[in-house]
């Protein structure tokens, strides 16, 4: 089982979504716990551990830290021409 860890960011933006989406997420976030790189997640480009996954408009970008056994969140933003930068 991984450790699931939530950047400063990540919590604030978690708090601000509305009920429904922010259960949505919390499942995302679980089924991480289970396998790192779940159904529908896909490896940023020129990035070796980092990874997002989708939960409707919503983007969860994460850091896979596979000797420490760790998931970080770094950032959870809602998709628009910004998110990946």
């Amino acid at each position: 089982m991984l450790e699931v860890r939530l950047a400063k960011q990540a919590v604030k933006f978690l708090r601000s979504l509305p009920e429904d989406y922010r259960g949505a997420v919390k499942v995302r976030l679980r089924q991480l716990e289970q396998n790192h790189f779940p159904h529908g997640a896909l490896q940023l480009k020129g990035h070796e551990s980092c990874f997002r996954i989708r939960v409707g408009p919503f983007r969860i970008q994460y850091y896979f830290m596979e000797k420490e056994k760790v998931v970080l969140i770094y950032k959870i933003s809602k998709r628009d021409e910004t998110t990946y930068k």
